[in-house]
């Protein structure tokens, strides 16, 4: 190799390495903050078991592990539960530890206290002994002294419970992830419902037209949470007929939608059918590109 050839190969690996440092340093940092620990879409790939745990019928949240029993991921019931959102719960790796901050926070914000109610819920047995062995050693270390009801349900019971008609614990999981992050949308712009959502909303080509780019947003969000690269347009991971539009949950895709992944980006149709027309809206791998119309 001469030295010109050599001199070229060497520039060539200090811009990609400087290419490298710059995505490390800003871009991933600034993902970072845009998606936090609490921002993730479920997968119930992993989903293992859930805990809820209800504080004076109040105070609402649901603990879910996943297959190596570790709390992976929140789901918001009550609209005072905010304290835990995005305090890194999600990313422990020892349950006790994460377990223990839960509790530190809710005593913090006034959420627990000595003599309060607790209800703790399984949704299976896997687990169960070891968490509450966690959860009573926590109140006894913060010096809660409080009565834990235990019960059992199931994730479909539950989501009905929530009028989120399901039919499937995939789907169940999926609308109440949902229907927490409706709930931590509220608290984070401080609006009981977002602007499309009122009940002036005039239903045309551009409010399907925002629905649609909500429910692609949702699916981008989902393919970054879980560094997804490929996915098959048959895959069952997330069902797009599932995905709310609105905040309200009442705005749904057809089944006649669907996606997929390459190379990590995300290429969708998604239709829309109000009974008096079908709006339907093509995205070739980018948001920016949305065309109305069939792929």
């Amino acid at each position: 190799m001469t030295n010109k050839k050599l001199k070229i190969l060497l520039e060539v690996i200090i811009m990609i390495g400087l290419t490298v440092y710059i995505s490390m340093n800003n871009v991933i940092p600034e993902l970072k903050r845009k998606f936090g620990s609490s921002d993730k879409l479920i997968s119930y790939l992993n989903y293992s078991n859930m805990f809820e745990i209800n504080i004076n019928n109040n105070t609402d949240f649901i603990l879910v592990l996943n297959k190596n029993y570790k709390i992976y991921h929140i789901i918001f019931l009550s609209n005072n539960i905010s304290c835990l959102y995005n305090k890194n719960l999600e990313n422990y790796e020892d349950n006790n530890k994460a377990i223990n901050h839960i509790v530190e926070l809710l005593i913090e914000n006034n959420l627990l206290k000595s003599n309060y109610n607790i209800e703790v819920t399984k949704y299976n047995r896997v687990y169960y002994e070891k968490f509450m062995n966690y959860f009573t050693s926590s109140l006894k270390k913060y010096n809660v002294s409080s009565s834990i009801v235990e019960k059992e349900n199931t994730i479909i019971d539950k989501a009905n419970s929530l009028n989120l008609d399901s039919t499937s614990e995939q789907n169940a999981l999926l609308k109440l992830d949902y229907y927490s992050k409706n709930i931590i949308s509220r608290y984070k712009n401080n609006i009981s419902t977002s602007s499309i959502d009122s009940t002036n909303t005039i239903l045309d080509e551009d409010t399907y037209k925002s629905y649609s780019n909500n429910i692609y947003k949702k699916l981008e969000k989902y393919v970054y949470s879980n560094k997804i690269t490929t996915l098959d347009k048959n895959n069952a991971e997330l069902i797009i007929s599932s995905i709310p539009a609105d905040d309200r949950l009442e705005i749904y895709p057809t089944s006649n939608s669907w996606y997929y992944v390459s190379n990590g980006r995300v290429y969708a149709y998604i239709e829309f059918n109000n009974s008096e027309k079908i709006y339907n809206f093509c995205y070739n791998g980018s948001i920016d590109g949305v065309e109305s119309g069939v792929c």
